[in-house]
């Protein structure tokens, strides 16, 4: 958690100084807010879940893919302030960077989310969704070997609603087997 907040922190402050010296419009407060926004959610979710004993089980998993999405948009605001400073080539080759890093530290957590209970849901994520991390894993670094390739974000694109469509596929599948 104090890393989450130091880069939220640290991304107020460079927009802040951002905005001072080149008067920049509220766009520049896009990133941070979004960081502060996601931070927040995660602060409040253990106040407002009221089954702290199973959030505490997944207390780290969780720790780990937010604090991924705060770095990628700690990543995304200094890139898109050095691209509007000229700094910065073309700014869109991080997104497919971005996504597959989050995609690899997502799938490495997902594996360890197993739910205990006995609900039709739990059923589905414990045999069709949980073991889906391997896709994630193994997608995030398409996305990021695109980076590398010819036509980087229509490949970026292929990967990511590939993924969608078997993430649907799976889970659909994995209802109608439960239910």
């Amino acid at each position: 958690m104090f890393i989450m907040v130091l880069l939220t922190f640290a991304g107020v402050v460079s927009s802040v100084i951002y905005y001072s010296l080149h008067g920049a419009g509220v766009d520049a407060f896009v990133y941070p807010a979004t960081m502060i926004g996601v931070v927040g959610l995660h602060a409040m979710t253990n106040r407002l879940n009221s089954n702290h004993e199973q959030y505490n089980r997944y207390q780290a998993g969780l720790n780990t893919v937010i604090t991924s999405v705060v770095f990628v948009l700690f990543i995304l605001l200094h890139v898109m302030n050095l691209n509007v400073l000229g700094f910065w080539g073309d700014p869109l080759f991080i997104v497919p960077l971005s996504v597959g890093f989050v995609f690899c530290i997502m799938g490495n957590q997902l594996h360890r989310f197993k739910v205990h209970e006995e609900t039709i849901l739990a059923k589905v994520w414990n045999n069709s969704v949980r073991p889906f991390s391997f896709v994630f894993v193994v997608s995030g670094l398409l996305m990021i070997g695109a980076i590398f390739a010819p036509y980087t974000m229509i490949l970026f694109f292929i990967i990511l609603g590939l993924t969608v469509l078997f993430l649907v596929i799976r889970f659909s599948s994995g209802l109608r087997v439960v239910s």
